[in-house]
């Protein structure tokens, strides 16, 4: 199959937002695919994003975020040239604050990807946040902000690419970097999921302190709605969120605090996580109603 063969597969969508590519974009994107598909180390990542990716979308840092964003139960991934800008910095920073803001405002957007220009300083200033990779991120001056929807589990995964100059090749129309950035990102998404997730080692500073009992701030908030005698149809009513959603939190809760039911999950969150006076001593508090 000869290149222009390849490239009328490629454009071969139709519609109003296809685009034509030159022959050195093709020669670009096919590589991307061929290297993707050989990604098994996060080293492999580094190539990928620091090698072809960079022909469609120019950036200095490339951060990933995944899982349950509803939950704010999400894993982060940091991909960058700049020393000190590594996933293993975030043990104490406070990221997930600046990626759940973009979060939302891609979803409002659609899904569709986000621009940023001139405004990640006014989004980063809203953090005190002293680490390598705050300091790293203040310097950038455009940014993109794009991912992928599984439509089989609801989870979206997340991609923020951050530079210093242009986020897209000059003399590049917005419409046709829009374009080209849904097949690299599509590209990106297939990599990303072939490795693991990269610890976060204490870097910057003393480990911070864990939720109470392990649990996230959405499990919390839903134990709390448990224990005030809610159904799983009015928690999710009052959530805005699905009753599988809150039937499948409930049951990570009583996982983590080893309880059988409702009832003991709302007794053992009482008394071992918020009470820690009372443990040993058997002394329990009043439960409403719950269901098994």
């Amino acid at each position: 199959m000869d290149i222009d063969a390849r490239l009328s597969i490629i454009t071969s969508s139709g519609g109003p937002t296809a685009f034509d590519l030159t022959r050195e974009e093709v020669q670009s994107f096919l590589q991307i695919i061929e290297r993707s598909l050989h990604v098994k180390r996060h080293y492999d990542l580094f190539q990928l994003v620091q090698g072809q990716v960079q022909d469609f979308i120019p950036h200095r840092i490339l951060i990933s975020a995944w899982g349950d964003f509803g939950s704010a139960d999400i894993e982060v991934d940091v991909i960058s040239a700049i020393p000190g800008v590594r996933t293993n910095r975030l043990s104490t920073c406070d990221v997930r604050r600046l990626l759940f803001a973009l979060y939302f405002r891609w979803l409002e957007g659609g899904r569709r990807p986000l621009l940023l220009l001139n405004t990640i300083g006014e989004l980063v200033a809203e953090s005190n946040c002293r680490c390598s990779v705050h300091m790293a991120l203040r310097g950038m001056g455009a940014g993109l902000v794009h991912g992928n929807h599984n439509a089989r589990d609801g989870a979206d995964s997340l991609y923020v690419a951050l530079n210093v100059g242009p986020i897209s090749k000059r003399g590049m129309s917005i419409e046709r970097f829009l374009f080209l950035t849904n097949l690299i990102v599509s590209q990106l998404d297939t990599a990303f999921r072939k490795v693991t997730a990269l610890k976060r080692h204490i870097q910057d500073g003393p480990r911070p302190a864990p939720r109470r009992g392990g649990l996230s701030l959405r499990e919390e908030e839903i134990i709390d709605w448990v224990a005030s005698g809610r159904s799983n149809a009015e928690i999710s009513g009052i959530l805005t969120i699905s009753a599988f959603t809150v039937k499948n939190h409930v049951r990570q809760i009583m996982k983590k605090l080893g309880a059988a039911n409702r009832t003991e999950a709302v007794a053992l969150f009482r008394r071992e996580v918020r009470d820690p006076r009372k443990r040993g001593r058997g002394e329990g508090a009043a439960l409403p109603d719950g269901h098994s």
